[in-house]
C-alpha cells in the first residue's frame, strides 16, 4: 500500500487569500494538499532514469512568476547563505525544463510562515520517519495553485553536498537540501508523488534517503510532467 499522504481540507468559507505569484487577492473557496515525503522504506533497484512516468495534482499556477522564501531562522546548522543557494538551485531545476518563467529568486528571512506568501523552512516533526511536508493550496473552481508551503522535519540531519550528483558523499547520514527540495518543489510545481518501482529513479519517487543526491536532476518524466502543466 503507498505510504504517501494527502490530505484534502475542505474550507467552507470563501477566504481572500494572497496569490504570491501574482500579489492579488482571489475570493474563491481554496482547499488544500498535503504531501507527505517518507524515508524509505526498502531500496528499491534502480530502475533506469528515463522513465516517462508522472501524475499530475489536476491544479497549477496561473500568475507567474511564483515568488517564494526561505526562512532561515532554523536551519540546522547549515549556514543561511548555502541554504538559500541549494533551495534556489531546487527551484531553478524545474525552472529550466520550461520556456515558462515559473519561479522568482528566493528570498531570505528569519520572520515565520505566514499566510500568503510561499515558505521553505525547517520545523519539528514528531515522525522521525517523515523527512518533509508541503502543503499546496488551490481554488476549488478554477483550480489555480494559490500558495504553497515546504516544511523540512528539523529532528534530522540535514547536509549540503558541494560536489553534485558523484558518488562519495561526505555526508552519508544527512539528508541532502537540495536532494529534497527539489522533490517538494515537483509538488509546489504541480506533481504528484510517485511509488511504482519503475518510477524510483526519477525527482518524484515519493521515498527519499540519507546521502542520496539523483532528485537534484529532473528526469524524462519529472519533465513530461512539468511540460503537461505549463509548456516546454
Amino acid at each position: 500500500m503507498n505510504r504517501w499522504c494527502v490530505a484534502v481540507v475542505l474550507i467552507a468559507a470563501l477566504l481572500c487569500v494572497g496569490i504570491a505569484g501574482a500579489e492579488r487577492p482571489v475570493k474563491e473557496p481554496v482547499d488544500k494538499l498535503v504531501f507527505v515525503h517518507y524515508k524509505d522504506a526498502a531500496r528499491a533497484p534502480p530502475a533506469g532514469d528515463q522513465t516517462a512516468s508522472y501524475k499530475l495534482m489536476g491544479m497549477k499556477w496561473k500568475q507567474f512568476p511564483v515568488s517564494y522564501t526561505v526562512n532561515t531562522a532554523n536551519t540546522c546548522g547549515l549556514t543561511a547563505g548555502a541554504v538559500g543557494e541549494n533551495v534556489q538551485a531546487a527551484f531553478s531545476a524545474w525552472d529550466a525544463s520550461t520556456s515558462r518563467a515559473l519561479f522568482g529568486t528566493g528570498g531570505l528571512t528569519s520572520a515565520a510562515p505566514a499566510v500568503g506568501r510561499n515558505d521553505v523552512f525547517w520545523g519539528p516533526i514528531e515522525d522521525r520517519n517523515v523527512i518533509a511536508v508541503t502543503t499546496v493550496w488551490y481554488t476549488r473552481g478554477s483550480k489555480e495553485i494559490v500558495e504553497a508551503d515546504i516544511q523540512l522535519n528539523a529532528y534530522l540531519t540535514w547536509g549540503i553536498d558541494a560536489n553534485g550528483e558523484v558518488p562519495g558523499y561526505a555526508l552519508a547520514n544527512a539528508y541532502d537540501v537540495r536532494n529534497i527540495v527539489t522533490h517538494e518543489a515537483g509538488h509546489v510545481c504541480g506533481l504528484a508523488d510517485l511509488y511504482a518501482v519503475r518510477a524510483s529513479e526519477l525527482t518524484m519517487y515519493g521515498y527519499g534517503g540519507l546521502g542520496e543526491v539523483k532528485k537534484d536532476s529532473l528526469e524524462a518524466g519529472d519533465v513530461a510532467g512539468l511540460r503537461k502543466l505549463y509548456g516546454a
